[in-house]
This record gives structure tokens, sequence and C-alpha cells, in this order.
């Protein structure tokens, strides 16, 4: 159980909450590494398609080589050396135009159409269209050429169809009316600049790209070779926008509407695990076999015989270690989630100032709306007078509040109408004729039933973009067009007509452009940048970073909002982006000083270093408290303990109080006190032994005592007889402490007086068993043996009852054991004793002992047991007794191997001389 209770606080707790502490702080670690490189997926590929359409490629050319030929002033030297486009698939015509308005072409971008083209310049800049020149700039742009719709495009990419195909034109003029015109007549398919794009870009080439075109079965890929990219294609193409980890890649797919398919991978290991996390848990490991090791050899880590006060601060540390890993866990996940919370409120504060943008355009919509309307009720318009209505209308088209307007009478007939093409005017006719129908009841004869139910299918049909309009009277109503210039909302209404009133039916419609323009002049944007993706221009204040431009085509092709941070001037910003729900090609750009959530996540962390500081202190208090509760009695206990070792027996403990410590105190006094009467008893013990033994002629005689208490219970003396004989006794009484201590005592009374009265051994020992069971009343037995030695006849008259057998090592080194029947001392049974007598020749030795010598135990249990002891006597014949007593002794303590014998051990040797 202890074993247990040591390796779990002494290996595992500390070092398993060490390893799970850094393991889950390096797990984070890793999931987020995942997380920014998915997020690197998907910014790339929105990037890369939003790089890679056909009109930013063109647009970043037309500014590149404006920005070049505006250096040079537009020399025709310069616009001729101009660098071959590098992408043929494009088409691309360039032509320049010098201050004297001489017009420079580039070899590569041919020269058939630079006549049209210098007319066509010379019109721009004298705003001059003549009908011939339209018709031929038709045939070169496309039927959808229109001079008014070009000229609002300056610096900007306008719609041309040259091939039937849609292309793009780029043109702006300097203040010298120098300038530059650069077209595509077909615009090719996203493939080609996409793979021009990244076999250039060096800075994505890292990974793997693949471009797959699925209707012409044509692929491209770039970057680290993977044989298998088309199996994960397929599999990214289940499931759009989905990251997939396959053969080792981390991979993500977009489909592009032209039927193209881009897939972006990285390898696994660049979001791979910290190979410190696994380390970790091997030195976890290799720490515990390190703290394992002593195990292996004591079974014991040794914890329980550490002294009292290093138990406790290694059991606080170890309180304190885990408790402290679990709070720091509980802190660590509780402070990601406040911090996630505290950026998501950032995020959400972002997008709610980006949506407000919508907001505001929603409710200038129902301005313009409001406006329409009090038009339609003017009195003015509902009078129905041309040259007044005239007036009216052109005063609002040049403030551009209004674009078209027409209105008609009840049988459709035109009253009045501005702005108008011939082609829309036919086509609002047969509108207003099916709504005045509807909703007025206008019966108007029909030429042709067949045409008219013909005209009214086509009306419609949901290709003219009429059909939704029908139910939808008195509303502002988006209405799409080829060209972006011509997007418009449009407005209609019906109502009944009188003599005064002739209008019934009212159309007006305001360009989208315009609109737009005098709605951001009207609000106030803040920190909100808008950008128009489908011109490729910022509105109104441009943002100082390049890469906003990315962000907000991330924004835009993804259509949700965007998010990255970057620094500027030591501070750490968020840009959000925002595609708007209301204008396709529009999208909202704010920044958010991040300064705020850092102090809050400092704040957090600070209040997490108190959490730490204030349990750090804690735990030091409690320790002093309870080091001062408990640690300094202790502490005086064991110097109370060192004195009692030193045996001062006169020293005491102050009062530790009324607790157990004080009665420990108390009870400590009191044992000194007995200790002290017990060092009294000890020293009158020791003097009963014989302070030296009388010299024999032609004998050498030695006695050892160790008594394993303060009081032991064996006797040995020697006392002088008549005729030069001695009394050799060595006895053994049951138990130890005081009690054996006086039966030792009497004892020696009684040998003294009866060596006093030359009574012989089996009187001697009669006596003895008196003592035994008259006086001690049996409490105590007694083992003895005892002997006269006749020095001038060599003899010896030996006598034991119940003692360990004498031994006798002879000559020939042969030891010989002296064996008694008698019983011990105090047994009811003992009533007479009969000696025997030995004779010692010269070198031989005779040895008494107590079984304390061969009783004792080592940490095994094994006794050092007869054999032992009469091996190690008879391995030391012809030495003298002072050697056999050390060689023995130190053969005991050899074998109990720091153990203490269990009980006294006491020998006496009788050796005659050689």
């Amino acid at each position: 159980m202890n074993l247990a209770i040591e390796v779990i606080l002494l290996i595992l707790l500390p070092i398993g909450s060490i390893v799970l502490v850094t393991d889950r702080f390096l797990a984070k670690r890793e999931e987020e590494t995942w997380l920014r490189l998915e997020h690197r997926l998907e910014r790339h590929l929105q990037i890369a398609l939003y790089r890679s359409q056909p009109i930013e490629v063109l647009a970043t050319y037309f500014r590149k080589v404006w920005n070049r030929f505006s250096h040079v002033n537009f020399s025709p030297e310069a616009i001729i050396r101009l660098p071959t486009f590098p992408m043929p698939e494009f088409d691309l015509r360039v032509i320049g135009f010098t201050p004297k308005e001489e017009s420079a072409i580039p070899s590569w971008s041919g020269s058939s159409n630079k006549a049209i083209l210098q007319k066509f310049w010379h019109c721009l800049l004298s705003n001059n269209w003549p009908i011939s020149e339209q018709r031929m700039f038709k045939r070169l742009f496309g039927s959808m050429f229109k001079p008014i719709n070009l000229l609002k495009s300056q610096k900007l990419p306008y719609d041309i169809f040259p091939q039937k195909k849609p292309g793009k034109l780029f043109w702006d003029v300097s203040s010298n009316h120098s300038g530059l015109v650069v077209f595509s007549p077909s615009l090719p398919r996203i493939f080609f600049p996409l793979r021009f794009l990244l076999s250039q870009d060096h800075r994505e080439s890292d990974g793997f790209w693949a471009i797959y075109d699925t209707q012409l079965h044509r692929s491209s890929t770039h970057g680290i070779p993977w044989e298998s990219w088309k199996t994960a294609l397929r599999k990214c193409a289940l499931q759009e926008r989905r990251t997939f980890l396959i053969d080792g890649f981390l991979c993500q797919a977009v489909h592009h509407p032209q039927g193209l398919w881009i897939m972006r991978a990285f390898p696994a290991s660049y979001a791979a695990g910290d190979p410190l996390r696994s380390h970790v848990w091997f030195m976890g490991l290799l720490g515990v076999i390190f703290m394992g090791l002593p195990l292996t050899k004591s079974n014991r880590l040794g914890f329980w015989y550490w002294s009292l006060p290093k138990k406790l601060f290694f059991l606080f540390s170890i309180a304190f270690i885990t408790t402290g890993t679990t709070l720091i866990l509980l802190s660590l996940g509780n402070f990601r989630e406040q911090t996630q919370v505290a950026e998501q409120e950032f995020r959400d504060q972002a997008l709610a100032r980006l949506r407000e943008v919508d907001r505001q355009f929603q409710a200038y919509q129902e301005v313009v709306l409001d406006f329409f309307r009090a038009l339609r009720d003017n009195p003015i318009i509902r009078e129905g007078n041309p040259p007044k209505i005239a007036d009216l209308v052109r005063d609002l088209y040049e403030r551009k509040q209004l674009t078209q307007f027409e209105i008609r009478k009840i049988d459709s007939s035109l009253i009045a109408t501005f702005n108008v093409s011939p082609g829309r005017l036919k086509t609002t006719e047969l509108f207003s004729r099916e709504v005045l129908r509807r909703y007025l009841g206008s019966i108007q004869p029909s030429k042709d039933m067949y045409l008219d139910a013909t005209v009214k299918n086509i009306m419609q049909s949901p290709f003219l973009g009429f059909k939704p309009m029908f139910d939808r009277p008195d509303s502002l109503i988006p209405l799409s067009a080829v060209d972006e210039f011509e997007k418009t909302f449009w407005y209609w209404d019906v109502f009944p007509s009188t003599s005064q009133q002739p209008v019934s039916f009212i159309s007006l419609s305001l360009n989208l452009k315009d609109m737009l323009s005098a709605f951001l002049k009207k609000i106030h944007l803040g920190t909100v940048f808008v950008y128009d993706h489908h011109l490729r221009v910022w509105s109104q204040t441009t943002p100082l970073e390049s890469f906003f431009n990315a962000i907000v085509a991330q924004a835009h092709i993804g259509r949700r909002v965007a998010h990255t941070t970057f620094r500027k001037n030591g501070k750490e910003y968020l840009a959000s982006a925002y595609p708007s729900n209301l204008i396709y090609h529009y999208c909202y750009l704010t920044l958010t000083d991040l300064e705020p959530i850092h102090q809050h996540i400092g704040a957090m962390q600070t209040f997490m270093g108190i959490g730490a500081f204030l349990l750090g202190l804690m735990v030091w208090i409690f320790s002093q408290v309870l080091s001062q509760a408990i640690l300094k009695p202790v502490k005086k206990l064991v110097i109370g303990l060192e004195a009692l070792e030193k045996r001062r027996f006169d020293y005491r403990l102050e009062s530790l109080g009324t607790d157990e410590f004080g009665e420990l105190s108390d009870m400590f006094n009191m044992m000194m006190t007995e200790f002290k009467d017990l060092d009294v008893g000890r020293e009158i013990q020791t003097r009963l032994l014989p302070r030296s033994l009388p010299i024999i002629p032609g004998y050498e005689t030695v006695f050892t005592y160790q008594s394993n208490s303060e009081l032991g219970g064996d006797y040995v003396d020697i006392l002088p007889l008549s005729g030069g004989r001695y009394l050799f006794l060595l006895a053994d009484v049951t138990g130890h402490g005081v009690s054996a201590a006086l039966v030792t005592a009497m004892a020696k009374a009684i040998a003294f007086t009866s060596a006093k009265s030359d009574h012989q051994l089996p009187e001697l020992f009669a006596r003895f068993d008196a003592l035994i069971k008259l006086v001690v009343k049996r409490a105590k037995m007694m083992t003895i043996v005892g002997g006269i030695l006749d020095p001038f006849s060599h003899s010896i008259e030996i006598l034991s009852a119940g003692h360990p057998f004498p031994f006798i090592l002879r000559r020939n080194n042969v030891l010989e054991e002296i064996s008694f029947k008698n019983p011990m001392l105090g047994a009811k049974w003992a009533k007479s004793w009969t000696p025997c007598t030995i004779l010692l020749e010269p070198g031989e030795t005779l040895m008494l002992y107590s079984d304390g010598l061969y009783e004792a135990y080592n940490i095994l249990g094994k006794p050092f047991d007869f054999d032992r002891v009469m091996k190690t006597f008879q391995q030391c014949g012809g030495k003298k007794p002072k050697i056999i007593a050390e060689n023995i002794l130190l053969a005991q303590k050899n074998f109990l191997g720091g153990v203490m014998p269990q009980d006294d051990v006491t020998m006496f040797f009788l050796q005659r001389n050689p």
C-alpha cells in the first residue's frame, strides 16, 4: 500500500501533471496550425480566382503600361518597344497617343485598325460622334457600343462585343491629350490566365496547384509532384469548399462558372504536430523510469524515511502542482473561450458596421421611391403638359436624379417622354397596354389578335425581364441590361385619368451608377470603404494598403465576410470585408483597431497571473501556518529526542499548548524523568558486572556484555573461592527492563554470599531456584550455567540449568559440546542438579554464552543460529580469548547487516595457557 502511494505521489502526479499541461498547450497550438493552414488554402484559392479573372489581368496590365508611359511622356518609341503581352489568348490590342494625337502601336499588336482608332481618339477628345464614325466604331467594338456610356468609363473597363463574345476596353487620357487605349476583342477562358499566373507567381510555388477544365478536358499542375491529384479533385468536387486530407495532402477545391476546377493542396507536414509534443511524452516516460529505478533495488522510494518537514514540503508541492495543473487547464480553456468571444464581438461589431451600409442603401432606396411617388403625384406631370414636363424632367436629369421618363394615356398613347431609345419605347408601349388592361380595364381594339397574343407571351417571358414587374406597381425594381452602365432601378404605376389629368401610366428609371454615386455622397461612411468589384475601383476614399484588394476579392468570391489582421505603425488592425446583399458587385471594407481587445486579453492574462500568484501565496501562507502549528512543535520534539539520544536526561520540553502536542510534551518530560531513573538503574546494573577479571595463574579469561535495552537481563560474574578456586557464572533472566535487572541484582547478591560460604554448584543453583519461586513468584525465569575452576588440577566442575550448552575448543581444533538435561530455574519440576567435571588441556578454551548470540535475526528474518556460532568459534583455534570474542561479534554484525540484536548478547571465555 505504501509503495503504491509513493509511486502515485512521487512519480505519476508530478510528472503526469507537467506532461499533461504541456501536451494540452502543444495540442492547442497544433489545432491552430491546422486552422491557419485551412484558411490559407481558402485565401489562396479565392485570391487566385480574383487575380486570374481576364478583366483583372487587363486592368493590371493597363495600369502598368499607363504608369510606364507616363514617365516618358508617351513617346512613340517607348510604345513601339513595349514588350509582348505574355498571353496570346487575349489577342490584345494596344495603341498609345502622344500629346500631338499621333498614334503608336507595338509591332505585336497589329496595325489593321490604326486609322479607325485614330478617329476614335479624335472623337473621344472632342466628344463629337458623327453617325458615320459611330457605325465604324460599332463594326470595331460591336453593335452595343454607345459613346455616352464610353465617356463614363474612363480608367474603367468598358464592355465590347466585336466577335459576339464579351470583350473589354480600357482607355485614359492625360491633361496634354496623350493617352492609351487597350482592348481585347474576346476575353479568353479563365484557364489561360490562371495557368500563366501560377506558372509565374513564385510566391505561391510551395505546395500543389491543379487546374482542370471539365469542358475541354485539359489540366495544368504546379508545385510539388502529386500523381493521384485527380482522385483528390474528384473527392473535393463532391462537396465544394470542404477541406480534405488525402494521400498526405490537405487540399481544397473551388468551381468556377466557366467549368473550371481549381485545387490547392499543402503537404500535411505543414501542419504536422510539433515534434516537441512526442518529446514531452518521451521525457515524461524517461522521468518515470528514472525515478522508478530505486523500486528495483529496495522496493521503496524512501519517502517514509524522509524527515517530516521534507514530507510536508513535498506533499504541498504535489498538491500545488496537481491543483495548479487543473486550474491551468481550466484557465486555458476559459481564457481561450473568452478570447474567442472577445474577438467574435469585435468581428460582429465590424460586420454590423458593414451591414449598416446595406441598411442605409435600402433606406436610400425608400427615399428614391418616395421621390418617384412625389414626381408621380406632381401636378405638372398629372396635367400632361409636355413643355412643362420637359423642363422639369431635364432639370432632374442634369442633377442625375432621373435617367428615363415617359407618361401615357389610358389608351397607352404617349403624352411625353425623355431619353428613351426607340426600341425601349416600343417595349414599354407593349408593357403599358398590358398593365392598363389588367389594372384599369382598358380595352383597346386589336388589329391582329394573333400578334397581340404573341407579344403578350413575349412580354411575360423571362428573357426580357418584364415578367416579375407585372405584379409590382408602385415599386422600385432593379432592371438588368447587358451593359453595366445601363443597369437601372425602374418605377411604374397606373391611376385613373380625368379630363383635367389625362395621364394614366408613368414610367421612371434611375441609373444604378448615378444612384450609388448620390448615395455614397449622402451618407457618412466613416471607417467603411466601398469597392466596386466589377470596375475594380474604390468609391470615394481609397485604403492605403494594397492587399485590401485581395481581401475584398476573397469576400466577393466567397460571398461571405472575410477577416484578416495586419500591423501598421506598431499597431495591429482587423480588416473585415463584406459582400453587399443589395448590390452584387459591391464589397464593403472596414478597419478595426485591435488595441482594445489586446488590452482585454492582457487584462485576462494579468488576472490569470494574479490568480496564480494568489494561489501560490495561499499555499505559502498555509504552509507557514502549518509549520507554526505542526513543524515548530515537531522541531522541539526532535531537539528533545536528540537530547534523549545524547542521554541528557535533565532536558525538559517547554509546554507546547493544550492540544495533542501539549500532551506529548508532558509525556516526554515524564519519560525523561523515568529515563533518568533507568539511567541510575543501568549504572547500578553495570556496577554489578565485574569491572576486571581476576588473574588466574595459567589461565586467561574474557567476557563481553551487550544489552539491547537500558536494563538488561543477562548476568556474568567470576568470584574467588577458598583453596585458590574460582566460581564463574553466566545467567539469563527472561525479559528485559527493571524487573529483569532486579532479578540479576538479587542473583549477584546470592552468588556473592554463596562464594563467601564456599557453597557448591547444586546448593547455589537451589538458592537461585528458591529466589525465582518464592520471591519473584515465577513471574520471571532464569537460565544459568556455572562452573568451579581448580587451577591446580585444571579440572572444572560445571553445571547448567536450561542454558545453552557450553563449548570446549580442544587442542586438535575439535569442538566439544557439554550437554545437560536440567530445566531452567523457576520450573516446577526443577528439584536437584548434578554437575559434571571436565579437564582443560593447555591451549583449550571453554565458551559460555547467552541465547541472544544465536537468536539474532537479520532483515530477511534469518537467525545467526548455532551452526554459525560453532563454525566461527571453531575457526578461531589457537587464538586468544579476546580475539575469539571479537571475531564472533564481527561475524554476527556482518550477518545482521546493520540490524541490532533483539536480545542481550553475553559471552564468557576461559582458556588454559599453552
